[in-house]
């Protein structure tokens, strides 16, 4: 009699992951927050754009970067906005490279063009589903993680082609 196989779930790759979500709606911040908690990823909660960014800073303070996997920001909300964040995380911290998801109730091709002009990852309209959510998240994560290896791989050839 053959012993019966254990089946196993590909691993997700939010085990080690630290994620920042923010939205001013507190009851979707709680949702997402058990959503990705129960799925593995570490989340860390700002309920605006101004208190993320601080967030941002007192983890560079504290680990000499921001130790962010991703970024989950809402587009419009009071005491600093999704799209600020973002411009303000691209421009002020470049070497960051967070993968940043944008969500909102509207879309317009205008904040789409403007998202993919500061390099956001992913724009999710609202009410998305929280599969979609972590998808999204998963490839953002992914890329990222690939630029930067070509980006090494790259150097590190240019480095050792340089040598005679």
């Amino acid at each position: 009699m053959s012993k019966p196989t254990k089946t196993t779930k590909p691993e997700s790759i939010s085990k080690k992951y630290n994620v920042l979500i923010v939205d001013d709606e507190s009851e979707l911040l709680e949702s997402l927050n058990f959503a990705l908690t129960k799925r593995g990823y570490n989340v860390i909660k700002a309920h605006c754009g101004n208190r993320a960014f601080e967030i941002i800073l007192e983890r560079q303070r504290k680990f000499g970067r921001a130790d962010l996997s991703a970024i989950v920001s809402d587009w419009m909300m009071p005491d600093g906005d999704g799209i600020s964040l973002l411009a303000h995380l691209r421009t002020k911290m470049p070497n960051e490279n967070i993968p940043f998801v944008l969500t909102s109730g509207v879309v317009t091709p205008e904040k789409l063009q403007s998202a993919v002009k500061l390099d956001a990852d992913a724009v999710l309209l609202k009410p998305f589903s929280i599969s979609n959510l972590i998808l999204k998240i998963e490839e953002a994560i992914r890329m990222r993680l690939k630029k930067d290896f070509e980006k090494a791989f790259s150097q590190r050839t240019a480095a050792v082609g340089g040598r005679k």
